[in-house]
């Protein structure tokens, strides 16, 4: 399932919104602190496909729990996401720490991220404001 998450940024960087979007289930959400919820495959492609023309994407995944219930599993994380400006695009490079919930759905001998849920969550000890 991590894979899957990886397969995300890896067609993000491709600028292939259809690779982007298969990788979710046409009821897919996702929930971001960046943007609204989005609530179908088609959604998501709207929302993500004009950044692909702006940024590339690195994430370092770490996967803290796994649960497969059936046709359903669930995965918790953190990632750390660094975002740098394509050649020609004018928008600032970022790194953010953040803490995942995805949820999947087996779909033959595939997983689909069926809800992906992120928030910033600083790793401790990293330099925080007081």
């Amino acid at each position: 399932m991590k894979a899957q998450l990886e397969g995300v940024i890896e067609a993000y960087n491709a600028a292939d919104p259809e690779a982007f979007k298969s990788a979710y289930t046409e009821d897919a959400w996702v929930i971001s602190m960046r943007r609204p919820i989005k609530a179908s495959r088609e959604e998501i492609g709207a929302a993500f496909t004009p950044g692909m023309s702006q940024y590339l994407f690195h994430t370092d995944l770490d996967v803290l729990d796994v649960e497969v219930h059936g046709d359903i599993a669930y995965m918790i994380g953190r990632s750390k996401l660094t975002g740098k400006p394509r050649e020609g695009a004018t928008v600032p490079a970022f790194v953010e720490e953040r803490i995942y919930t995805a949820i999947f759905k087996r779909d033959g001998d595939e997983w689909l991220i069926h809800r992906h849920m992120e928030s910033t969550s600083p790793i401790e000890g990293s330099d925080l404001p007081e």
